[in-house]
């Protein structure tokens, strides 16, 4: 015979099982993403780092090209200060997709970066791993690739 507490475990796990499965199905968020982003954009067309490290997470990572992992909120302020300090940046994104599974989304997309007299200087891709905390989409993890080759490669 089998004890009463493992009959109550099978049951709660039966009841529970359809709304964990529910919870797994993808919610397009691309509006909500972008959204932020046109914020993240207009931070850094100010030139204002604080700004735009306020869209992180306070343990967000960011891996951009060429450089080491730069790890918490207040180091990444620092890459977008160092990032901004000829002036500020003509960042365009454009969300491709962006997909939340609670409170938990993952973007992916495209940037150019344009110069003040409207030339591309830099075009790629990113993915982000977004966090919604106090009812507010936040960058967690980022990275970023140009679909130019790095200086001096010869690539």
């Amino acid at each position: 015979m089998k004890s009463p507490a493992l009959i109550k475990i099978l049951v709660l796990s039966f009841l529970f099982l359809p709304l964990f499965c529910l919870s797994q199905n993808p919610v397009d968020v691309s509006q909500e993403i972008m959204a932020v982003n046109e914020s993240f954009m207009a931070a850094l067309q100010a030139g204002d780092a604080e700004a735009v490290a306020d869209h992180y997470t306070e343990e967000a990572r960011v891996m951009p090209p060429n450089l080491p992992l730069i790890d918490g909120k207040e180091n990444i302020r620092d890459m977008w200060n160092a990032m901004l300090e000829p002036g500020p940046m003509d960042l365009r994104v454009k969300t491709v997709t962006a997909e939340a599974f609670g409170n938990t989304a993952i973007e992916e997309g495209m940037y150019k970066i344009h110069a003040p007299d409207g030339q591309v200087v830099d075009d790629g891709k990113y993915i982000v791993i977004w966090k919604k905390v106090e009812g507010k989409w936040r960058l967690h993890q980022d990275i970023f690739n140009s679909n130019r080759p790095a200086q001096g490669t010869g690539m």
